[in-house]
């Protein structure tokens, strides 16, 4: 493969020497020397392409030179050929190369670029279409903008995850539909779950507002930690002294006291995780904001 590479490569050079040489004959003839040149060297080109790209990539970049050189003509060949046929042939060639480009890049398969173009070649294969050739024409065009309606909705696709392509995906499995990686908020996620310093970990270089956040976040953490630490194992307070007498009567009056301290307790704890809850929630949305913000950076390194 290598040696044909090499081989490609010096055709190629002796095409820009045929058209470096061109430049001192008069018009005419400088014409056919750079267009032969020209050709020489997307031989060479090509030749070094096919072995370095896919085939539909191939395909599509050769159909689009051709396609190009038709079009715009520079021998005047339309002089001697009928020039509406040699300009549809352009057109037809043109079609193909979009057709596999599109293959290429999104996957949609060329076999189904075939029926527009049967459609739109139908009045020239069969005399009697003639007199419907606008309708027929008007189809294969409605044809073509859905395919084009299709391909692009895909691609939106791409960067709004919401769009539902179920469908596309059932009726050409092939197509390929990248979609980027989203960060979704799970229920699980809006729980309390005390996190470690160590465990808060970021891919890019932390900013100064990003450790801000980091201490608010450890800080947090560990208060929720030592109020579940109280929850668990409440502090029982010191028997306060009563006057009145009576072991039993003195029993109840304690009982009473630890049970409404208890109760008092627990609603505080109640409270402030509740508190924590908010809390917690409002810090997520801000690191949520953060990583919004630092995805272009990443994608633009």
């Amino acid at each position: 493969m290598e040696t044909n590479i090499i081989i490609f490569g010096l055709v190629g050079i002796i095409g820009l020497i045929i058209i470096i040489l061109g430049f001192k004959f008069s018009n005419k003839t400088r014409k056919v020397i750079e267009t032969t040149g020209a050709i020489i060297f997307h031989v060479g080109v090509f030749g070094i392409l096919y072995y370095k790209v896919s085939l539909n990539l191939f395909i599509s970049l050769v159909t689009l030179v051709i396609s190009l050189f038709i079009l715009i003509d520079p021998l005047k060949i339309s002089l001697h050929l009928n020039s509406k046929l040699y300009r549809l042939f352009g057109y037809l060639t043109l079609f193909v190369a979009v057709a596999f480009s599109l293959d290429y890049f999104s996957g949609f398969p060329v076999w189904l670029w075939g029926i527009p173009l049967i459609i739109y070649l139908a009045p020239y294969l069969i005399s009697p279409l003639k007199k419907w050739i606008k309708i027929v024409m008007l189809l294969a065009w409605l044809v073509v903008i859905f395919y084009v309606g299709l391909i692009g909705y895909v691609i939106y696709s791409k960067y709004n995850p919401s769009a539902d392509i179920t469908f596309v995906k059932k009726i050409l499995p092939q197509i390929r539909v990248p979609t980027p990686k989203e960060d979704v908020i799970t229920e699980d996620d809006l729980a309390y779950h005390p996190t470690p310093k160590d465990e808060i970990t970021t891919q890019t270089q932390p900013t100064e507002k990003e450790e801000t956040f980091k201490d608010k976040l450890e800080e947090l953490a560990k208060k929720s930690q030592t109020q579940q630490e109280k929850a668990e194992h409440p502090i029982m307070p010191k028997p306060e002294p009563t006057h009145v007498t009576g072991p039993y009567l003195n029993s109840l009056h304690e009982a009473d006291k630890k049970y409404i301290k208890l109760q008092n307790e627990l609603n505080d704890l109640k409270t402030k995780y509740q508190q924590l809850l908010k809390d917690n929630q409002s810090l997520r949305n801000e690191l949520n904001e953060l990583k919004a913000n630092q995805k272009p950076k990443t994608e633009t390194l």
